[in-house]
C-alpha cells in the first residue's frame, strides 16, 4: 500500500469539487513510511484528507529538515521489510 501525494484546488462554484494540478517527483512513498513522516513533521495526519498548501508546507519543511539534519534520529522507522527508508 502506498500513498497519492498530488496538489488541487478546489473548484469554485461546485460542491467541494478539488482537481488535481500538479504530483510530486516522488508522488506514491510506501505507507511503511507512516511513522517516520508523522514523527519528522510532528504531524498525525489522516490518509484520504485534502489539506491547504498553508498549513501543509510548513510540516513538510520541518520533516525535510529533519531527515535531513537529524537523520539518526529517524533510522528507528526505517521499515523492516526494506520497502521505503530514511
Amino acid at each position: 500500500m502506498s500513498y497519492d501525494i498530488r496538489l488541487g484546488v478546489k473548484v469554485a462554484d461546485t460542491d467541494g469539487l478539488i482537481v488535481d494540478i500538479a504530483r510530486p517527483e516522488y508522488d506514491s512513498p510506501t505507507y511503511n513510511l507512516r511513522n517516520m513522516f508523522v514523527a519528522c513533521m510532528d504531524w498525525n495526519y489522516k490518509q484520504s484528507e485534502w489539506y491547504r498548501v498553508v498549513d501543509v508546507l510548513p510540516k513538510i519543511e520541518r520533516g525535510i529538515h529533519e531527515l535531513t539534519f537529524n537523520a539518526k534520529k529517524y533510522r528507528k522507522y526505517n521499515p523492516p521489510n526494506g520497502w521505503g527508508n530514511l
